[in-house]
């Protein structure tokens, strides 16, 4: 099975045969501007300090801010960029950080035409996640409920929830 061509139905299967190549936290929830990207790098930056190799991914496919909350620059190529170029690794993606044992895999705010990925690519993505050498890989999401968000979401045993304290954003935690 190459990783290039996996399907959801082969990932599913091979969820339960090989072991992940890291523990995945993947926080998320329904609505924008809760701190989603604030938790990640706060918890990204803890479990470098910690000692863990660490690799924070930004997977906010069309308005991805991860590299603004870790102080960096948005790079020229990142998960976007994986997702279209097939002959790319994560591992071509890392960037480092001012933490030595933090990585990040940028997204790309400025680039809308991966925002709602198919499930071939999609499969791509989490396979190349799940197989991923390193002690942790944080995954930032977007916000909302579409299809790759609670994908991304769905699948990892580690999830973590953001939203603040009022109505909408409870109302919207809740149905995500």
């Amino acid at each position: 099975m190459s990783s290039n061509n996996v399907t959801q139905a082969d990932f599913s299967q091979m969820r339960g045969r090989i072991e992940p190549g890291s523990t995945i936290i993947a926080v998320g929830g329904g609505k924008g501007g809760v701190g989603k990207s604030f938790v990640s790098s706060s918890l990204s930056i803890f479990l470098a300090q910690l000692g863990y190799n660490t690799v924070a991914i930004d997977l906010d496919l069309g308005g991805a801010n991860l590299h603004t909350a870790l102080g960096l620059p948005l790079t020229h190529r990142g998960i976007n960029e994986f997702i279209l170029d097939p002959s790319l690794q994560l591992s071509d993606l890392l960037q480092d950080t001012h933490w030595p044992k933090l990585k990040l895999i940028s997204g790309s705010s400025e680039q809308f035409d991966v925002a709602n990925i198919d499930e071939l690519q999609r499969s791509r993505v989490m396979s190349a996640i799940f197989r991923h050498k390193t002690d942790f890989t944080v995954l930032d999401l977007s916000a909302g409920t579409h299809n790759s968000t609670l994908d991304f979401f769905s699948w990892r045993n580690t999830k973590w929830s953001s939203s603040l304290r009022n109505p909408p954003a409870s109302r919207t935690l809740t149905a995500f």
